[in-house]
């Protein structure tokens, strides 16, 4: 019996693989040295006002771009429960559903053994890994994605149409969750086609199409009372001073491993597998978000949206370690392998610490803040993660965002009693010193890691923010 469970263990390693990935993923959640990003305090601040009845009040509908009914809602229950860790852990559950659902997907399209290798490969992706323990929306969508390339998979070789109606739900709820996700439409109908055949074309592509814009289509009307929804120009208005040239290049960082284990994937597959609509459907799929980021020329949450892409390449990724492993050639395998280990340590490394440290700064303002205090901060929902569960601000309306606010030009600054950020990036903190008699009560400095493009490489800076004070009268 005991040899009988090592047999099943080692055929199949899904479940280890799985299992290690969540228990690494909660330790780097709780061991993590760094505080909430602003879009985690965001969407978890959001998600509690939700859950109290507030978020038609908040107008988060006109701006979010994605469902505050999804996300923050998972992620202020896990807040409620463990504070950041609690909606960080929710996202490592999420992310290692997304894994298992993956790899699921493979078994069918590339083959059991190949599918246990795209889990590992895909397990070792430091995007992928910084972003299961981030929380945001995008792993939600990310899961919901994963859920519909599962459905498709499993409609290959049968005509029971639930699983093409199983996918198209999915990937509306994926949509709903983050609106951005609707790109992925593409990959996905060209995914169903090079499963289904030709003839998937009219039938199969027309229920999958007309069922997730009945969803989407509803869910939109009933928000906003339209199709479109408002939010989508607040992102593509942000302005940031990249160029396309920086974009590409970040992007090719982002990229070049998947690329690389895709095409490789893709070659054995379109020479043995004969699955060449698969090979060019996982290969193109990389290119649709950096797509969309050159064409925007914004680079805002560019490390997260390439996931959703490598989701298909990493089916193909399988595909090329099981041929690396089986080539005899064992040594270039464990070669592969610590390579992909290292590079994507480093990059979970340096993503979760490419912005500010503000904890100790939120510790001493939930120490000293006193009730009708007003605060004026860079990247203020970070801190309003801290003061409104503490039930110190009734709103987080209280906590002014110090760069993005649209009520900037008409703050009198000087009349707000707690400023927090660096005077070099935000011109109201350095107004505020400057010109108000801010004091320094605090500063934190912390190490930010950033890809710099015209050198490619790793660079890291030290990023100071200050906590000021009007002297009490």
């Amino acid at each position: 019996m005991v040899e009988h469970a090592t047999k099943r263990a080692v055929a199949h390693p899904l479940g280890w693989i799985a299992c290690a990935f969540l228990v690494v993923q909660t330790g780097v959640l709780w061991l993590v040295p760094n505080g909430p990003f602003v879009d985690e305090g965001l969407y978890t601040t959001a998600g509690l006002r939700v859950l109290e009845g507030k978020a038609a009040s908040d107008g988060y509908a006109t701006w979010f771009n994605g469902s505050a009914f999804v996300w923050p809602v998972i992620a202020a229950a896990g807040h409620r429960v463990a504070g950041l860790a609690g909606a960080r852990f929710m996202a490592a559950v999420l992310s290692t559903v997304t894994l298992v659902l993956l790899a699921m997907a493979a078994r069918h399209l590339v083959g059991p053994r190949a599918s246990s290798w795209c889990a590992l490969a895909f397990a070792l992706n430091g995007l992928f890994a910084a972003l299961a323990h981030f929380a945001v929306y995008d792993v939600a969508a990310l899961t919901c994605l994963a859920t519909s390339i599962w459905c498709v998979s499993r409609s290959s070789g049968s005509d029971d149409m639930k699983w093409i109606v199983g996918a198209a739900t999915a990937f509306a709820l994926g949509v709903i969750a983050k609106y951005g996700y609707l790109a992925m439409a593409i990959p996905l109908v060209a995914l169903l086609v090079s499963v289904r055949g030709v003839r998937a074309l009219v039938r199969e592509v027309a229920l999958f199409l007309a069922v997730v814009g009945g969803i989407v289509g509803a869910y939109f009307f009933i928000c906003f009372g339209a199709i479109v929804p408002p939010s989508p120009d607040a992102y593509l208005g942000q302005l940031f001073g990249r160029t396309r040239g920086h974009i590409a290049a970040l992007h090719v960082v982002f990229g070049l491993v998947p690329f690389g284990l895709a095409v490789a994937g893709a070659i054995v597959a379109w020479r043995r597998l004969r699955a060449r609509g698969l090979a060019a459907t996982c290969v193109l799929a990389l290119l649709v978000f950096p797509s969309f980021h050159l064409w925007t020329a914004n680079f805002v949450s560019g490390q997260k949206h390439v996931v959703a892409g490598f989701l298909f390449a990493y089916l193909l990724a399988g595909v090329a370690l099981e041929r690396l492993w089986d080539s005899r050639s064992r040594v270039a395998a464990m070669l592969v392998l610590a390579f992909l280990t290292f590079w994507g340590g480093l990059q979970c490394y340096a993503q979760d610490r490419s912005w500010p440290d503000i904890r100790p700064l939120a510790d001493y303002l939930v120490r000293n803040l006193r009730s009708g205090d007003r605060v004026l901060a860079e990247s203020s929902w970070s801190y309003t993660l801290y003061l409104y569960p503490a039930g110190l601000i009734a709103s987080p309306s209280a906590v002014t965002d110090a760069n993005h606010s649209p009520e900037a030009g008409r703050l009198d600054v000087c009349q707000i009693p707690w400023v927090a950020g660096n005077p070099d990036s935000a011109p109201l903190v350095r107004y505020a010193v400057e010109r108000c008699g801010h004091e320094l009560v605090l500063s934190a400095r912390s190490p930010q890691y950033y890809i710099d493009t015209a050198r490619l490489r790793l660079t890291v800076s030290s990023g100071v923010v200050g906590l000021y004070r009007l002297p009490r009268p």
